[in-house]
């Protein structure tokens, strides 16, 4: 580690036997208008790699806009999580095996990048990426939170997602309350920065390795591709599958 984490549905992905099932591509994302009277970053912090990276200490800051690029280096498994707010497979990932995940980055066994991608709802997933990155901008601490959150809300949409209003209240429970994130949130500040960040990513081989990224969930670790199914429930089984 670094010491210096349907009806809609139906039309927006074909659901597949990936890893531990997952969802499949189908390109196109959307992108809204940026206005403010709320003065934020002109581009999201803490996502330097094009995922914000959890370790035992933290989030890992940074202060340049995201560049897609492998996790930061460190001497335990950096481990790449790939995957899309609004996938349902990456809702039950995140459900059976997201705890003995943190566990291992509380522990600092492992290192976590998380790659957020905006393909199974040309808005949905977009909004969703957005307020994440308004999250882990102004609020760090509270990213792990809100995202485990985010997955498990739009899980129970049922396709629709969440609303501006819906995830601006979801972000303030998760430790995340203030203007600038609201501001983000209301007004798709990042939405071209999701839209990068899943350019470069869906459907390309993942940097510094061979591995294609054909879907989500997803999870790369020095290169190599683990089964998401072989992580389990607890630290134990997933760190062993982790360095396998």
């Amino acid at each position: 580690m670094r010491r210096s984490k349907l009806p809609l549905l139906a039309a927006s992905f074909v659901a597949a036997a990936f890893a531990l099932s997952g969802c499949v591509f189908s390109f196109g994302s959307g992108s809204g208008e940026e206005s403010s009277d709320v003065s934020v970053s002109e581009h999201p912090l803490n996502f330097g790699v094009g995922g914000v990276t959890f370790t035992e200490d933290g989030v890992l800051t940074t202060e340049s806009g995201p560049v897609v690029a492998a996790p930061p280096e460190s001497d335990v498994p950096d481990v790449a999580l790939i995957f899309d707010p609004m996938c349902p497979h990456c809702a039950t990932f995140e459900e059976t095996s997201g705890p003995a995940l943190k566990e291992l980055v509380d522990n600092g066994d492992i290192t976590l990048t998380m790659y957020p991608l905006a393909f199974v709802s040309p808005t949905a997933s977009v909004d969703s990426v957005n307020a994440l990155m308004a999250v882990t901008t102004y609020h760090p601490d509270a990213a792990y939170e809100f995202q485990s959150q985010l997955l498990a809300a739009n899980l129970a949409s049922q396709g629709s997602g969440l609303n501006d209003d819906e995830l601006v209240s979801l972000a303030a429970e998760a430790g995340a309350d203030s203007e600038e994130v609201e501001s983000i949130i209301r007004n798709g500040t990042y939405n071209s920065f999701v839209d990068t960040i899943d350019g470069s990513l869906r459907g390309q081989t993942f940097p510094g390795t061979s591995v294609e990224v054909a879907g989500t969930p997803m999870v790369i670790v020095d290169g190599r591709s683990v089964e998401p199914a072989a992580i389990g429930s607890d630290a134990a089984t997933a760190l062993a599958a982790l360095q396998q």
